[in-house]
């Protein structure tokens, strides 16, 4: 019957199975197992979808310990690297959380490799080295090593974890870096590159560089530290400042006049630079006294010019100034000087020919060591407050041209100072002879 309804005895509205009626019937349980299967699907790769934007939003709160912020993620852009300033670690991995006050910092790791010099043993070896070239030739003393916080610790560590041409370079250090530490092939030239370098990185921290210095002509830089200028490169330009070598790499040249340093003149610069023949800190706002190494023919044997004017500094011009350490204590200077100076003149006549501590603070008399100064040919003491009679040893000083001491508290007479080329001729000393000298008295001189 094609109307079931008409049936007798049929259920009315009830159509018999089709064929996909029939096929659901059959496969039941297979239907509702495929869906189970689906489902458990569907809220796993929820769950999953879930965890990854949590880990997301918090990865910018990371802790740096985290050990989970070592891997990358390679579904985010790559964070921009910070900016360094300088003075500061570039590599902060390799540098130690502490050190202890007596010496080279501890670094807790195992790494043993000898092919890289970015390693954290190599720095801590470099630093060594460094630690041990310094304090073994007295370049600076025990007190200011052993401080964290002093610039000459500053200059050490700065060298050693952060001094990317220093841990490159095989001018300061011979590659490949030894595992031993000891490093039995430093030559005197690796010896003298590392320790001038460093040198004038403590000038910089000592004289506040980091803030003060109105230009920071390359100090600190990845160059060579004979390239450390600023934009003027002629180095007899009165606008130049920075660093002039020689072609053995030697310093012979610091200028840092009209540049903003502060702070006391950093000994080290007698001691490990005995190349320098031109220093020129003029019209700063250095403070301190003058260091009687500065005259010291033997620390700086071809200093000719030393322009120290218009700054802060204090004190009396040194008594020695000028003058070779006395016989007595020969001995034991010579164990405290510098090997750096084992290849320089050993000559103890002063090479100044340009002496300038005018316009400062200095008090007491003109010290008479300055007329062992033979190649003087300008001396500039004028502007302070120096009292007493002017040394008659300047008038013996035979290449000697300028003698500017006006505005002192200075008495006595200058007669000294003048030469009569007819003195010979004038056997009997007649009194023509004496006014003839009184005349010829160097002008524009003030002695009061």
């Amino acid at each position: 019957s094609k109307n079931p309804s008409l049936r007798p005895g049929g259920c009315v509205g009830r159509e018999k199975p089709g064929w996909g009626m029939s096929f659901v019937g059959r496969n039941r349980n297979v239907i509702v197992a495929a869906f189970l299967v689906l489902l458990a699907s569907v809220v796993a790769l929820a769950a999953t979808l879930g965890v990854q934007a949590s880990s997301s939003s918090s990865k910018g709160s990371r802790p740096s310990g985290d050990a989970g912020s070592i891997a990358p993620d390679m579904e985010s852009e790559p964070e921009e690297a910070p900016t360094m300033e300088k003075g500061t670690s570039k590599n902060p991995s390799l540098r130690p959380t502490s050190t202890p006050s007596s010496g080279a910092p501890t670094i807790n790791d195992d790494d043993t490799e000898t092919d890289s010099a970015y390693t954290a043993a190599a720095a801590r070896r470099r630093y060594d080295l460094l630690l041990a070239i310094v304090a073994g030739d007295r370049i600076s003393t025990p007190a200011t090593l052993s401080d964290p916080s002093s610039p000459q610790r500053r200059a050490l560590e700065w060298m050693a974890y952060d001094d990317v041409l220093v841990a490159s370079s095989d001018t300061y250090f011979p590659l490949p870096l030894m595992s031993d530490g000891h490093y039995n092939n430093v030559t005197p030239y690796h010896r003298r590159r590392l320790i001038q370098r460093y040198v004038l990185s403590v000038v910089y921290f000592v004289t506040n560089g980091e803030e003060g210095w109105w230009e920071d002509v390359e100090f600190l830089s990845e160059g060579d530290e004979c390239v450390w200028t600023g934009g003027v490169d002629d180095p007899m330009d009165i606008a130049f400042k920075g660093v002039r070598c020689d072609d053995d790499g030697a310093v012979t040249m610091v200028s840092l006049s009209v540049n903003g340093l502060t702070g006391p003149i950093p000994h080290e610069l007698c001691r490990g630079l005995p190349s320098l023949s031109w220093l020129a800190l003029g019209h700063n706002s250095l403070t301190g006294a003058i260091l009687p190494c500065l005259g010291d023919p033997e620390l700086l044997p071809q200093l000719s010019l030393l322009f120290l004017s218009h700054n802060d500094l204090v004190g009396s011009i040194p008594s020695d100034f000028g003058l070779s350490p006395p016989p007595p204590s020969r001995a034991v200077e010579e164990q405290e000087r510098p090997s750096t100076n084992s290849n320089s003149s050993s000559s103890s006549s002063s090479s100044l020919s340009f002496l300038s501590f005018s316009s400062n603070d200095l008090t007491g008399t003109i010290p008479s060591s300055l007329g062992t100064l033979s190649e003087l040919a300008t001396l500039a003491l004028y502007d302070n407050e120096l009292t007493g009679t002017i040394p008659s040893s300047l008038g013996s000083l035979p290449n000697l041209k300028g003698l500017l001491v006006e505005n002192n508290m200075l008495t006595g007479s200058l007669n000294f100072m003048c030469r009569d080329d007819d003195e010979d001729e004038d056997e009997g000393g007649n009194e023509e002879g004496e006014e003839e000298k009184d005349s010829n008295q160097f002008e524009g001189i003030k002695a009061d």
